[in-house]
């Protein structure tokens, strides 16, 4: 995967972010942060960004579920224990029943990963279905602003 759009890195674009203390145990032999507690921060940024939003209320009173499709993240640098990450996520597509939001994890000035990930919702019956209007009223007010 080519490096993402210098835009997308921008933390400025992004109306989330919250702070999460690294752990001894998120450590790998080469004494940085793991790949793996990486996405661990992003998926718990993701689950705190939808509650934010109350995504998960609307979706359990309509009946529905957000699922991921697809989820890539990339490493751009390393990240250490125990200095703290902060991470930004914010929409940027919304379809007929799927979304996008993307996200960077900094530490101090330097972002060290990005995450992309494709969201579905999922139906009653199974299969996708469409959004409803509150589910994309929500998805809206967090979409990234515009490069400066």
């Amino acid at each position: 995967m080519p490096k993402p759009d210098a835009a997308l890195l921008d933390r400025s674009r992004y109306l989330f972010s919250h702070e999460t203390t690294t752990r001894f145990a998120d450590l790998d032999n080469n004494n940085h942060i793991n790949n793996v507690a990486t996405a661990i921060f992003f998926e718990d940024m993701r689950v705190r960004f939808d509650t934010s939003i109350g995504m998960q209320g609307i979706f359990r009173g309509n009946g529905l579920r957000p699922m991921i499709v697809s989820l890539n993240i990339e490493f751009m640098a390393e990240a250490f224990y125990p200095r703290p990450v902060t991470g930004y996520m914010g929409t940027t597509a919304i379809g007929r029943s799927s979304w996008e939001v993307a996200s960077i994890l900094t530490q101090g000035d330097t972002v060290y990963a990005y995450m992309r990930a494709i969201m579905v919702c999922g139906g009653k019956e199974g299969g996708s279905a469409p959004l409803p209007d509150d589910v994309r009223q929500a998805l809206e007010s967090v979409r990234l602003t515009e490069p400066a």
